[in-house]
């Protein structure tokens, strides 16, 4: 019998016999499939043309700024360390008060000014012996000017007392740790004032300690000479400056519990209550760009955005302005 039909004609054989039903069967089924397929490939050539569309009109730029925004989100006041109105009203006052520097000319806020964004505009700052607040500070003339300018900018002020905050200044060399036993790992090392309750406090003692931010230089006063032989000697003495003002002393018994005689007053107590009112004076949680991260897309306008675009792509300013 296969002799007769043929090996190869075997399949051919089997069509013969399908009975009709069979055969409208196989017509339904392979029509269905056609359609399936026709069906799946149109939907996969309209999101090929979407995405190249997508493509054309977003930058890839965009496209990182989505990915990098994912994680971010709009900062309140839940993020930030809670503060001591006392200890507030104590720092704003020394904030302010040249009694901190070596030679009683120069405050915090001689480098760090309100109009100027918590720093003081210049590409490198003027500490001691210079004069006058921000961009029309000077380092004086002929013999008076100064001997060195701060080989850096003021830092700004904004969100320092976030807890999310874990180093200082622009090489992090602040940072928390216990290499030193203390908590901190900060130029002062093991002679950070025991007592120093964060990260911005540690931070506020530096410029007391430092010849050309508010110090001096040696010769000109007792606290720079004290500095040059060991950084921390020269906190003793500026402690004792403050506390035996009446006034201050009062303030602090109110603001610290361990404080109930103002002989009691360290650097530590000085730094602490700085830092309380820099983490309450400087705060910054209400601006457009944090309206933005909160969903509102009308908050930016194009132009600003755009430069939102830049700052976190192209130009990769964010790189180091996190």
């Amino acid at each position: 019998f296969l002799k007769i039909i043929r090996f190869h004609q075997i399949s051919s054989f089997f069509n013969i016999c399908m009975c009709n039903k069979c055969r409208a069967a196989k017509q339904y089924c392979d029509k269905a499939s056609n359609k399936f397929i026709n069906h799946f490939s149109l939907i996969s050539i309209l999101r090929f043309f979407i995405i190249m569309v997508m493509m054309f009109f977003i930058s890839p730029n965009s496209i990182l700024l989505a990915e990098k925004f994912k994680g971010m989100k709009r900062i309140s006041e839940n993020d930030f360390r809670p503060i001591q109105e006392n200890r507030v009203k104590l720092g704003r006052l020394l904030f302010y008060d040249k009694i901190l520097s070596g030679n009683l000319n120069i405050s915090c806020g001689s480098c760090h000014h309100h109009s100027l964004h918590g720093t003081d505009g210049l590409s490198l700052g003027v500490g001691e012996g210079g004069s006058g607040i921000g961009l029309k500070r000077s380092s004086g003339k002929n013999n008076t000017r100064i001997k060195k300018r701060i080989p850096r900018n003021s830092p700004a002020l904004f969100n320092l007392g976030a807890k999310e905050i874990r180093l200082m200044l622009y090489d992090g060399r602040i940072t928390f740790g216990e290499e030193y036993g203390n908590g901190f790992n900060s130029p002062a090392e093991e002679w950070l004032h025991k007592g120093v309750g964060n990260l911005l406090a540690a931070q506020a003692l530096l410029p007391m300690a430092s010849e050309f931010e508010m110090a001096g230089n040696t010769g000109e006063n007792e606290v720079a000479g004290a500095i040059y032989d060991r950084i921390d000697l020269g906190w003793p003495i500026i402690a004792k400056r403050v506390r035996v003002i009446p006034e201050y002393g009062r303030l602090f018994i109110a603001a610290f519990d361990d404080v109930t005689d103002p002989t009691q007053v360290n650097i530590s107590h000085i730094a602490n209550a700085i830092s309380e009112f820099i983490n309450f004076e400087w705060r910054s949680y209400d601006s457009p760009f944090d309206h933005y991260l909160n969903g509102e897309e009308e908050a930016l306008n194009s132009e600003q955005k755009r430069g939102m675009e830049l700052f976190f792509g192209k130009a990769q300013c964010a790189q180091c302005h996190q």
